[in-house]
Parts: structure tokens; sequence; C-alpha cells
């Protein structure tokens, strides 16, 4: 056996470093395993972190999302009310305008029907007076027996409508204070110059008719017919000759009934039509009837 100095021997000493280093190996893998046991569980750890930092990221990110359709809800709400708020207020804005135009309308009506009665009063006035002062003036001439047209009215009593030829001349009675002529154009025309054009038939009759106003004075309307037609071809009227076309869907007739209806009870109006209906109508509203042939002999003399 191998010895040296020191007094152990060699395989000894190398038994005891053999087993001193697998003393060592065997902490260093215990060491190891330790240190694999604590970074596993640090990993186990933080894997859970992790999981629970995910989770509740997701359950941020649902109460996020939650909190955002509950605010879109409650804005689309808002919206829907203030649109209906906003539309409530357009219908009462609405309807006060209406209420406004519907009471400014009244009040124009209510206007206009007393300053038609106040018209219609003073033209009254006006017509009594001028009668008067034609009678204060026939005061100095001899005595006159009736009236110039109580043949007139006692025709009118009889029929209901003026006949031609007979009573008192239409001319006279034309020149009576404020006198009031109303002619159913193409009534009159088509009888008088049925082979001429209605715009040569227009034109005649109120070239005519401004020759008998010129001599009267009376206050003249022709009224001619259009109720089926939007065209109201121009007419030259002369001076004192008004000329109406009745409204789409209206006839003549009825713009005549309407022209005799407003005016005063009392006052000289005549009528030139041969309409049957048209001049009981007008007769029963105190109107003098005048067949078209009485008016195209005055125009034609």
């Amino acid at each position: 056996m191998r010895v040296q100095a020191g007094g152990k021997p060699f395989g000894e000493r190398l038994r005891g470093r053999l087993a001193a280093a697998e003393q060592t190996v065997r902490e260093l893998r215990e060491a190891q395993r330790t240190l694999a046991n604590e970074h596993k569980a640090e990993h186990t750890s933080l894997r859970r972190k992790v999981g629970e930092a995910r989770a509740a990221e997701r359950a941020a990110r649902a109460e996020a999302e939650r909190a955002e359709a509950e605010l879109v809800a409650v804005r689309r709400t808002a919206e829907a009310r203030v649109e209906a708020l906003e539309k409530e207020n357009r219908r009462l804005r609405a309807e006060v305008e209406r209420r406004g135009a519907e009471d400014a309308q009244s009040r124009r009506a209510a206007r206009t029907e007393r300053d038609e009665a106040t018209l219609r009063a003073r033209l009254l006035l006006e017509t009594v007076i001028d009668a008067a002062t034609g009678l204060r003036r026939e005061l100095a001439l001899p005595p006159a027996t009736g009236a110039p047209a109580d043949r007139v009215e006692a025709d009118i009593a009889a029929s209901g409508v003026r006949t031609p030829g007979t009573g008192t001349p239409l001319e006279q009675v034309l020149a009576l204070p404020r006198s009031r002529l109303v002619v159913d154009g193409y009534n009159v025309s088509k009888r008088a110059w049925p082979s001429s054009s209605l715009e040569a038939q227009r034109n005649r009759l109120a070239g005519g008719l401004a020759a008998l106003v010129a001599r009267t004075g009376t206050e003249t309307t022709l009224v001619f017919d259009a109720a089926e037609t939007d065209h109201r071809p121009p007419v030259v009227a002369p001076r004192g000759v008004r000329v109406l076309y009745s409204p789409r869907g209206v006839l003549a007739d009825d713009v005549v009934r309407e022209l005799v209806a407003v005016e005063p009870e009392g006052r000289v109006v005549v009528v030139v039509t041969a309409d049957r209906a048209v001049a009981e109508d007008v007769a029963r509203d105190g109107a003098r009837v005048v067949d078209p042939d009485a008016l195209i002999a005055l125009l034609s003399g």
C-alpha cells in the first residue's frame, strides 16, 4: 500500500474526496431541485396572476361594454325624447299660427262684411240723396202723375221678368240716379252677332256699352262665362265698363246673381239676360230684368 507523508493512505484520501464531491453534487442537485420547485411555484403563481388579470380585464371590458351600451341607450332615449318634444313644439307652433291666421281671417271677414254693409248703406244714401235732388229740381215743373218706374215695377210684380218693348224705356231707367247695369255677356253677344268670333263679340259689345254709359252715366259690369277654361282673353274695356270673367267652375249666371244680391235695397239695378232662371232670381232681389233684344236695339240705335 502506498502511503504519503501525513499518515493516510492515498486511496483513502481519494475516497474521501469522491465522497465529498458526491455530497456536493447531491447538495447541488437538491439545491437545483429546490430552485426548480421554487421556479415552478413562481411560474404557477405568475400564471395564476396572469389568469386573474385576464379575467379581471375581461370583466372590466364587459363592464365597460355594458356601461357603453347603457350610455347609448340613454343617449337614444334622450334623442328620441328631444325629437318628440321638438315635434310637439312644431305642432304647437303650427297650431298657434293656424289659429292666428284663422283669427286674422275672421277679423278680415268681419271687417269686409262691415265695409260692404257700410258701402251698401252709403250707396243707398247717395241714391236717395241724388233722387231727392232730382225731385227738388222737378218741383219747378208742372206736377207729374206717377213715377217713371211705376209701370216697370208693375210688370216685374206681374211676371217676374221685364219684357222688351213694355214699361219705361231702358235708357230712361239707366239714366236714373246711381243706376246699375249688369249684362250677361255671351247671352247678348251670341244673339246679336252669332256669326262673329267670340273675341269680336266681346269687343263689339263692350264698345257698344261704352256709348250707352257715356249717355246715361250708369255703372256697368259686363260678365262673360269662363267656367270651363283657365284662359282669360283680354277685352278692350272702354271707360265706364267693367269686364269680368267668371272663375273656373263658376257660371256667369251665378256671378250675375251675386252682383245683384250685394246691391242695397232701393237702388235701380238692371240685368240684361235671356235666362229665365237667372231673371226670376234677380227679380226677387229687386232687379229690373231686360231681354237682350231691348239692349241690342238700344246699342244699334
